[in-house]
């Protein structure tokens, strides 16, 4: 996950041309950037976890489906409002830039957090 991870920031990083855009407002039907980036961190997750099962169980799509309807339902979101947030926010790719920044510090964070439990667990 370590490599994936860390290709994945490479190409995020190299396509790149301004970090530090300009947040724009979303409109009143879309999920604001912040809570987004929030639901794009468990949607990456999930896909990662269905990524793994996809060798061991028999219909992974239907299994992906489920785990997708737990994050709206955690998030109190329907699949429509973040398929039009995604669409939105991906049409911005300045501001997409900035949820995927936020995206990567999570993961990078759960992952840190993860490693001292196994550290301390091990002690």
């Amino acid at each position: 996950m370590r490599i994936s991870l860390f290709i994945f920031i490479t190409v995020l990083f190299s396509c790149a041309s301004n970090n530090e855009a300009e947040i724009e407002p979303a409109p009143a039907d879309i999920i604001p950037i912040e809570v987004f980036s929030t639901i794009m961190t468990d949607v990456h997750l999930l896909e990662a976890v269905s990524n793994q099962k996809m060798l061991r169980e028999d219909d992974p799509t239907v299994m992906t489906a489920e785990y997708y309807e737990q994050v709206f339902v955690k998030h109190n979101i329907s699949r429509e409002t973040f398929e039009k947030s995604y669409n939105y926010w991906a049409s911005r790719p300045d501001n997409m830039m900035v949820i995927y920044d936020q995206v990567i510090n999570n993961l990078t964070k759960m992952e840190e957090e993860a490693g001292g439990k196994e550290l301390n667990a091990d002690q």
